[in-house]
């Protein structure tokens, strides 16, 4: 389904109410992301911590994950590759801050990890998560510009 947002055309979610995690430890953008989303028609669960995010991950069926590049000190390769092992078929989105620009390119396409820089657009976000659930994470970006 296609609805139009400022004479934009956004990809709607499917019938079944499909699960993203948005793990990111500034509420304003958790909050705006997951409001976003939700008018969307995504169910939308929220962390702040990888610990919570990783339980949320394995109990629930999410099929996308936000991840904020500053949310851990790890690796976010890493993380991205152990969530995707907990959940087979999980795409992780990795959002970064524009002063995070060249360390965030190096995770592009990283264990099948996209990077979306903030401040986003709502067309951006709708595109670049409706893209990557389906498997289009390749030309994401290059159709949101």
């Amino acid at each position: 389904m296609r609805v139009f947002w400022r004479g934009k055309p956004i990809d709607m979610p499917q019938e079944d109410l499909e699960a993203v995690l948005i793990l990111d430890r500034d509420p304003l953008a958790r909050r705006m992301a997951s409001s976003i989303l939700r008018a969307q028609k995504y169910s939308v669960l929220e962390a702040w911590e990888w610990k919570s995010a990783s339980a949320m991950v394995r109990r629930n069926d999410v099929r996308l994950v936000l991840l904020d590049f500053r949310i851990e000190r790890a690796s976010h390769c890493r993380l991205a590759a152990r969530m995707k092992k907990s959940q087979p078929g999980l795409e992780v989105i990795l959002t970064y801050q524009p002063e995070d620009n060249d360390a965030a390119g190096r995770y592009t396409g990283s264990a099948g990890t996209l990077c979306l820089p903030k401040p986003f657009t709502l067309v951006e976000l709708c595109r670049t998560v409706r893209s990557a659930l389906d498997g289009r994470a390749r030309s994401a970006l290059s159709s949101v510009a």
